[in-house]
């Protein structure tokens, strides 16, 4: 799956990239960062628990496609899990991912990747706009591995007569 996503950059600017993820997500990531994506990913939103990420993907179905969630859409309960994924370490993998995510789209080789230029793009923009996004990450990560098939008998041609 592909989505272009907007984050602030440094300067304040903003900047629409792509983002795509695939069956080589994880394996590139694992590859770069020597960790299990689908562990980090798991163990992050176990920690949130599921009532935190409701709100989160509530606020989030409130704003438009690409826009960022901002600390103002939040409430006071909402803003605890996004500070959870701060102060467990979870941006990290958050910000690892968006990383993994856009040199794919890009088409990167990604046999030059490394702490350096992951390092380098991550300077590019403000800390804040990783976090708010964060969901929208694991979304596109996650959604790469639904079910994009359609049957090809109804449930009709499948029952005995």
């Amino acid at each position: 799956m592909i989505s272009n996503i907007t984050l602030t950059t440094a300067d304040g600017s903003e900047k629409t990239l792509p983002f795509f993820a695939n069956a080589t997500t994880a394996i590139r990531y694992r590859n770069l960062f020597h960790k299990d994506l689908m562990a980090s990913v798991t163990s992050m939103l176990a920690a949130l628990g599921p009532n935190q990420l409701k709100d989160i993907a509530a606020a989030m179905k409130n704003k438009g496609a690409g826009e960022a969630l901002r600390l103002e859409d939040l409430s006071p309960d909402m803003i605890e899990p996004m500070l959870q994924i701060v102060a467990s370490g979870n941006l990290e993998t958050v910000q690892q991912l968006a990383y993994i995510m856009h040199e794919q789209a890009e088409k990167a080789d990604m046999g030059t990747l490394n702490e350096d230029t992951y390092l380098a793009w991550l300077e590019e923009f403000d800390t804040l706009t990783i976090l708010t996004h964060a969901m929208d990450f694991i979304n596109l990560y996650m959604g790469q591995k639904a079910k994009t098939s359609e049957l090809k008998k109804n449930s009709d041609q499948l029952t005995e007569k």
